[in-house]
C-alpha cells in the first residue's frame, strides 16, 4: 500500500507541469469543439458520402427555370441516406435541410443510425393542409413549436350570415350587370353594323359607366361583408388552456398528447413497493402510469445465462405519452462474451426518474438476444403491464441461473383477443389452462394459436418456459391492468370536419421560408448521436425519412444540407476529471 502511494505522488509530480501546459494549450490554442459541414448538390462535399445513393431517379444539376442555375436534387423515394465523416466524435449535431416541397409532403424526419443498426428519429418539419388552410375565424397562439388554434364561434356565425347576404347581393348585382349590358347591346345592335366611330365610342362610354357602377357596388358590399374586429380566443396563453382544459369533446390534437395534464380517473398511488418475483427472459415492453408528484422507479435484478456469443448489455429506453424518448440507460455486460454458459452473480439496476408529468410511460427493454434474465422487478408503480409478449422462465431448464429459487406455477392475465404460445425446450412441454380450456404444449418450437373471448383471460402455466405473444397486454395481477388510452382526444388526421371542434393543439414544426426555399432544422445529441468506425474513419450515418412520399407519388427538391457538429468546451472540471482517470489507469497498470 505504501509503495502505491509513493508511486501515485511521483506520477503527480512528474505529470503536473505537463498537465498545466496541456490545459493552457486547450484553452488558448486548440480550436473550439465545432465542425461545420456544407453539402450543396452542385458542389457536393468530400466528407458527405452516398447522398441519396439508393435514389433511383437521382437528378443533380437540374435547372428550375431557363437561364437560372438553381440546382436541386430530385427525391422521389424514402429514406435518403448520407454518411458524414468527422475527425472525432462530437456530442451534438444540428442538421439543416434546404428544400422545396411542391407536393406538400406532410412530414420530414431526421434519423441517425444506432449501434443495433436501427435509426433514432427526430421531427424536422410538418405540413398539414387542414392547419395551413383554416378559415379566418380560427385564431392562433404560437409558443415555440406548440400552437393552439381557437375557433371564434360568434365570429363564425356573423361571417356566415354576412357571407350569405353578400352572396345574395352579389347575385343580384351580377344579374343587374348582365341585364344592363344586354340592354345596351340591344340598343346599339342595329347601329353597330355600320362602322361608325361616333356610335362605337358612345357604346364603349355607356358600357364603361355600367362596369364602373358594378365595381363600385361590388366594392361596397364586399366591405360590408367584412367583420370589423379581430378574431377572439377564450385563452390568451397556451398554459392557460392547459391549466383550464375545456370540454374535451371539442378538442383536436395533432402530434400532441394532453394526458400529462389530466390524472387517470380513480388512480391511487401504491402505498408499498410492488415486487414481481417471477423470472422473465429477453426483450420486453412495459407500460406503466405515473400520477401527480410521483417518480418513475424500477429496480431490475438481472443475470446473464451466457449461452450466446457477444456482449449482452441491459438496455432500457423510456418514452412518454407523446412517444418521445426521455431516458436511455445501458448497463454493461457481465464481462463474459463467449458462449460458455458461465453464470456470474446477479446484479441490480435502478431506473429512477423524478419530476415527471402525469401520464402513461413505456419502458422498452431492448436486449440483443435472450441471454439476459430479469429475475425480479421491484417498483413503486402499481400499474404494470407487458405489451406484445411475456416470457416466464421459472423452469428446471435454467437451474444454473435460478439456483435454489422455488419454481412455482405462474398465472398470467391478458386482454388479448388472440395469443400464441410456444416453448423452446423439452422441459417446457406441459398442459396449460387458458381460461376454461386446456392447451397442450407437446412440441418444441411449434406455436399454439388460441382465440380468446372478449375481456380478461387467465393463463395458468405449471412449468413456465413459454413464450406468450398476443395483440393485447399481459400482467401478473388483474389489479395491474389499466387503459393506456384512457385520455385520448380526437386526432386531426381522423377528423372529417374541423368546424365541429373548438380547439386544436399541435406540436407543429414550421419550416422557415426564404427566397422560394424552405429550411428545416433538427438537433440530435448523444447517446442517439452514434458514430461508427470504417476503414479507419469515424462517421455518423443519417437519413431523411419522408413517410408516404413514394406511395403518394410525391417528390422533394433538396438543395443544401448543413451539419453543425458541437462538442462541449474544455473546462477545468472536465479536464481534471480526465486527468484523474488517466492517472488512475496508470496506477492500475
Amino acid at each position: 500500500m505504501r509503495i502505491k502511494i509513493l508511486i501515485f505522488f511521483k506520477i503527480i509530480i512528474w505529470c503536473l507541469p505537463v498537465i498545466l501546459i496541456i490545459y493552457i494549450l486547450t484553452q488558448y490554442f486548440v480550436p473550439s469543439g465545432l465542425l461545420e459541414i456544407h453539402y450543396h448538390v452542385e458542389k457536393e462535399s468530400k466528407v458527405v458520402k452516398n447522398f441519396a445513393q439508393k435514389e433511383s431517379d437521382r437528378i443533380i444539376g437540374t435547372e428550375n427555370k431557363s437561364g437560372n442555375k438553381d440546382y436541386f436534387q430530385l427525391i422521389t423515394t424514402s429514406p435518403v441516406y448520407f454518411n458524414v465523416i468527422v475527425p472525432r466524435p462530437f456530442s451534438k449535431a444540428e442538421v439543416s435541410l434546404v428544400y422545396q416541397n411542391p407536393d406538400n409532403q406532410p412530414k420530414i424526419q431526421l434519423g441517425v443510425k444506432q449501434p443495433n443498426s436501427a435509426y433514432s428519429y427526430v421531427d424536422m418539419a410538418f405540413w398539414q393542409p387542414i392547419l395551413e388552410n383554416l378559415p379566418e375565424y380560427w385564431s392562433k397562439i404560437e409558443e415555440n413549436n406548440i400552437i393552439l388554434w381557437q375557433k371564434d364561434n360568434e365570429y363564425k356565425t356573423e361571417k356566415l350570415s354576412r357571407d350569405l347576404i353578400f352572396s345574395q347581393k352579389k347575385n343580384e348585382l351580377d344579374i343587374w350587370k348582365e341585364e344592363e349590358l344586354n340592354s345596351l347591346d340591344e340598343k346599339y345592335k342595329s347601329n353597330r353594323i355600320i362602322q361608325n366611330q361616333n356610335i362605337s365610342s358612345s357604346y364603349d362610354s355607356e358600357k364603361q359607366v355600367i362596369l364602373t357602377k358594378y365595381n363600385n357596388e361590388l366594392k361596397t358590399i364586399t366591405g360590408e361583408a367584412k367583420i370589423q374586429r379581430e378574431v377572439k380566443g377564450q385563452f390568451s396563453h397556451i398554459q392557460d388552456f392547459l391549466d383550464h382544459l375545456p370540454e374535451l369533446t371539442g378538442v383536436v390534437q395533432y402530434n400532441y398528447n394532453l394526458s400529462a395534464f389530466l390524472e387517470m380517473p380513480g388512480y391511487k398511488k401504491s402505498t408499498k413497493p410492488i415486487i414481481i418475483d417471477k423470472s422473465i427472459r429477453g426483450s420486453h415492453e412495459i407500460y406503466t402510469y405515473i400520477g401527480k408528484d410521483e417518480d418513475l422507479n424500477f429496480i431490475f435484478t438481472i443475470q446473464d445465462i451466457n449461452r450466446h456469443v457477444g456482449e449482452d448489455p441491459f438496455h432500457v429506453q423510456v418514452f412518454n405519452s407523446s412517444n418521445k424518448k426521455i431516458s436511455d440507460v445501458i448497463a454493461p455486460d457481465d464481462g463474459e462474451t463467449e458462449a460458455t454458459g458461465k453464470v456470474y452473480p446477479q446484479r441490480r439496476h435502478q431506473l429512477l426518474l423524478d419530476n415527471l408529468p402525469m401520464g402513461v410511460y413505456r419502458l422498452v427493454i431492448d436486449l440483443t438476444d435472450d441471454d439476459v434474465f430479469i429475475k425480479q422487478i421491484e417498483t413503486t408503480q402499481n400499474l404494470i403491464m407487458f405489451k406484445k409478449n411475456i416470457y416466464p422462465t421459472d423452469n428446471p431448464e435454467y437451474s444454473e441461473i435460478l439456483g435454489e429459487k422455488q419454481l412455482t406455477p405462474t398465472t398470467i392475465y391478458t386482454n388479448s383477443n388472440k395469443i400464441k404460445i410456444k416453448t423452446s425446450h423439452e422441459k417446457g412441454i406441459q398442459t396449460l389452462r387458458v381460461g376454461s380450456e386446456k392447451v397442450f404444449i407437446d412440441q418444441v418450437h411449434v406455436p399454439q394459436e388460441i382465440n380468446l373471448s372478449p375481456g380478461m383471460t387467465t393463463i395458468y402455466s405449471p412449468r413456465n418456459d413459454i413464450i406468450i405473444s398476443g395483440d393485447g397486454y399481459f400482467a401478473f395481477s388483474p389489479d395491474q391492468f389499466f387503459n393506456p388510452d384512457f385520455f385520448v382526444t380526437e386526432d386531426l388526421m381522423k377528423v372529417n370536419d374541423i368546424d365541429n371542434f373548438n380547439f386544436i393543439i399541435a406540436d407543429y414544426l414550421h419550416a422557415q421560408s426564404n427566397d422560394g426555399w424552405l429550411t428545416a432544422k433538427a438537433t440530435i445529441e448523444v447517446p442517439d448521436l452514434y458514430y461508427s468506425q470504417k476503414n479507419g474513419q469515424t462517421m455518423a450515418s443519417f437519413i431523411f425519412s419522408l413517410p408516404g412520399l413514394p406511395e403518394n407519388n410525391r417528390m422533394l427538391k433538396i438543395k443544401e444540407v448543413d451539419i453543425r457538429f458541437q462538442k462541449p468546451p474544455v473546462t477545468i472540471n472536465s479536464f481534471l476529471q480526465k486527468v484523474k482517470s488517466y492517472i488512475s489507469n496508470m496506477i492500475n497498470k
